[in-house]
């Protein structure tokens, strides 16, 4: 179930129909299996999870601070979206 709610949130992330642009992040020497292995360790990082008493489910929450300064503790900086 956690699973399919990641997928899901990721999926709604890379859509970001709603959202502003959200900035691309880079990293001198990193291949593309780095990049997509440190952004899915950062989301994990930077993703709660609270019951809903209503819903008898989780209520998840992305907190888009701490999935930068995440990045950037790795070394990536993040470029204006283009």
């Amino acid at each position: 179930m956690r699973a399919l709610a990641l997928s899901v949130l990721v999926g709604a992330l890379a859509v970001g129909c709603a959202a502003p642009a959200k900035p691309v992040w880079s990293k001198a020497g990193a291949g593309e299996a780095e990049r997509k292995k440190d952004q899915a360790e950062c989301l994990k990082a930077a993703l709660g999870g609270t019951r809903d008493a209503q819903s008898a489910g989780v209520v998840y929450s992305f907190d888009r601070e701490e999935y930068g300064k995440c990045l950037e503790a790795r070394g990536y900086k993040a470029q204006p979206p283009r």
